[in-house]
């Protein structure tokens, strides 16, 4: 317990912690009114709405690693600064189209994409720098509590969402999140702990290709990143296209109200805000592996229970162990995976990691859009929980994952780029 005030009166991390609250909560309530946007201005087909969730994430396929060497060579707080501002303009852009009349498809995945591309450095920005203001001991409360705020935000967020799309517009509803980005540029130009970038020797040329390919070595050679990369990569793979069907599973097959779908969204935060208090009684039991593994085995069981629902109650109790799951799991690989990383490895390592797991997204989101146009949603939501299955195997597979106490980072490290460059 002596850990726990120590973190709180920490002012940077308070700082990182509310930036990523204020934005959080925004973009939940996106959740919910990006896709009721498509649905009721533009009448978009099931596929056409997938295909946001598709367009988001394409950035982390196209620039994901390189954006994880420009984060380890350059100091990380104008980076997610200038993220947040760019967010808010692409969103900000979507209601003043509908207002003057000018709003159409190709606009909107144009915004989501420029959204998606600003998130590529925001989300890695974020996970480089936790480890730069925080010591190992503390990473996973600091994870926790990150993920924990993340929840609450998520609670709320798509409850309010529903009720502003149902009260007000679904465009207005995205520019609540347009100014939220702006609230956390604000917060972040507030953190003050120095940023030290690696040493590399005088005169050694820098090569985008080289240290992209550094990063690739360190993660595909490193047993436990390797297996945590697939696991993710397979579990997204199946469920990329959930969210994007969420709303039209609870508005078109459930015929719930767009407020109700928010409150169901909000039930399975709720779950996560649980599973977030919960992981480092987990961890301290049964180690890093204990945490990951019942992550994922909730969130299977999560992901069964989800095709079964029928009306709001079974919708959000799906969706609370679904997402209980996730958190679990989420909290205990990003801890591991920022133990194991040497500090100057830690944006190409997030780069990497995110373009394995997430690159799985679009393909995901594209299949569900098939899926649902053709045999139906509830068709896709059975063919994602068989898929999802299969994000055992790894784990299963590395036994040096789900053993009790991590690996620590080498301490230092040898110049891979210099001995593999091409």
């Amino acid at each position: 317990m002596s850990e726990r005030p120590g973190l709180l009166r920490h002012a940077d991390f308070r700082r990182l912690w509310a930036s990523q609250t204020v934005s959080s909560v925004g973009t939940q309530v996106t959740v919910v009114a990006m896709p009721m946007l498509a649905l009721v201005l533009l009448k978009t087909s099931p596929l056409q709405t997938t295909l946001l969730a598709a367009f988001e994430f394409l950035p982390f396929l196209l620039i994901g690693l390189p954006a994880g060497v420009w984060i380890d060579r350059l100091p990380i707080r104008p980076i997610l600064i200038t993220a947040d501002l760019g967010r808010a303009v692409a969103l900000c852009l979507l209601p003043v189209a509908h207002w003057l009349g000018f709003l159409s498809l190709p606009l909107v995945y144009a915004a989501v994409f420029v959204v998606g591309g600003c998130t590529v450095f925001s989300d890695i920005g974020h996970q480089s720098m936790l480890p730069a203001l925080l010591d190992d001991e503390q990473l996973v409360e600091g994870n926790s509590k990150l993920q924990t705020s993340l929840s609450m935000s998520q609670l709320a967020g798509p409850t309010v969402g529903g009720f502003l799309v149902a009260l007000v517009s679904a465009p207005a509803a995205i520019l609540a999140d347009s100014l939220s980005y702006l609230f956390s540029a604000g917060f972040l130009s507030m953190i003050r702990a120095p940023e030290t970038r690696a040493e590399r020797t005088p005169g050694e040329p820098r090569s985008l290709r080289r240290e992209v390919a550094e990063g690739l070595r360190f993660v595909l050679g490193n047993p436990v990143l390797r297996a945590l990369a697939l696991c993710t990569a397979l579990a997204n793979l199946a469920f990329g296209g959930v969210l994007a069907v969420i709303v039209m599973f609870g508005t078109r097959t459930l015929h719930l109200a767009p407020g109700l779908v928010g409150v169901a969204v909000a039930i399975g935060n709720a779950g996560g805000l649980l599973a977030a208090m919960a992981c480092e009684p987990i961890r301290k039991r049964f180690g890093f592996g204990g945490l990951i593994l019942t992550g994922v085995l909730v969130f299977n069981a999560g992901a069964w229970l989800l095709p079964l629902a029928g009306g709001l109650a079974t919708f959000g109790l799906a969706l609370f162990i679904t997402f209980m799951g996730v958190m679990v799991y989420n909290i205990g690989q990003v801890s591991l995976r920022q133990i194991v990383t040497p500090r100057h490895l830690q944006g190409r390592m997030n780069a990497t990691m995110r373009f394995v797991m997430w690159g799985t997204i679009p393909l995901g989101s594209a299949l569900a859009g098939v899926i649902a146009d053709g045999p139906g949603i509830r068709s896709y939501l059975w063919t994602a929980a068989a898929l999802n299955a299969t994000a055992l195997l790894p784990l299963l597979l590395t036994p040096r994952v789900l053993r009790n106490e991590p690996p620590a980072a080498p301490a230092a490290q040898p110049d891979l780029a210099a001995e593999g460059a091409a």
